[in-house]
């Protein structure tokens, strides 16, 4: 479990400093933004990594050094995590482009509430559907154990929308209560950042934790976690 802690920190450190940054509200600050929020992405991968090992019961259990260190174990991570997050990918980049045209931008309330909450459903639980049955391989990767996405699509078969509610509960339910909270109501830019990235880091373990379990069901018939771990 040590092998966590130090990539939660980072990924804790940057999501604070994003929200600094945005507190500053000076224009040269904000460009940093971008760059710090891809800097996340390895961070995010070194302890996904680590997670699936540790959920696992990987044989070669990961070390402190192996939680910040981004090795070829790592890095085929990363690169296939991008791959099965295409259709995320395509759901962020369709949305304005697929939903925003058709609403009257001089009329502020349309275009808000139940229809563009039900548009943007309808538009991202296909491609959420699509991406968490290729998202099988991700646990076998952690653990250098051979899967392609074909495989990963196969061993979902009859599984996937079962797998997508699993992965989509979570933050759906937060996503839910995001409007309950503001800066306002919170008195600071930097009380409701903190807040944020504590919710975005705990939602993001447990949906990591719900993906090692779909994949040690799926493949072990559920035998093999060791769920004391996970609590």
């Amino acid at each position: 479990m040590r092998a966590l802690v130090l990539p939660t920190i980072l990924i804790a450190a940057v999501g604070v400093l994003i929200w600094f940054v945005i507190a500053a509200a000076q224009i040269e600050m904000l460009r940093l933004v971008p760059l710090l929020s891809f800097l996340q992405v390895p961070l995010w991968c070194l302890l996904a990594v680590s997670c699936h090992r540790v959920l696992l019961d990987d044989p070669d259990q990961p070390t402190v050094v192996d939680g910040v260190w981004l090795g070829r174990r790592q890095l085929r991570y990363l690169l296939l995590a991008v791959i099965v997050s295409i259709p995320l990918m395509i759901y962020g980049a369709a949305l304005p482009l697929l939903i925003f045209p058709r609403f009257d931008l001089s009329n502020p309330s349309i275009g808000s509430g139940y229809l563009r909450e039900a548009a943007e459903l309808a538009l991202l639980v296909p491609l959420q559907y699509v991406s968490s049955r290729f998202s099988l391989a991700l646990p076998a990767a952690a653990l250098r154990e051979p899967m392609s996405l074909a495989q990963a699509w196969s061993e979902s078969s009859g599984n996937g929308l079962r797998l997508t509610v699993i992965l989509l509960a979570a933050p759906t339910v937060v996503s839910l209560l995001y409007p309950l909270i503001s800066i306002e109501t919170l008195g600071s830019t930097m009380a409701y950042g903190v807040l944020i990235t504590a919710t975005n880091i705990m939602i993001g373990v447990f949906s990591i934790a719900a993906l090692s379990y779909s994949y040690n069901w799926f493949m072990n018939d559920g035998l093999g976690i060791d769920y004391e771990q996970i609590a």
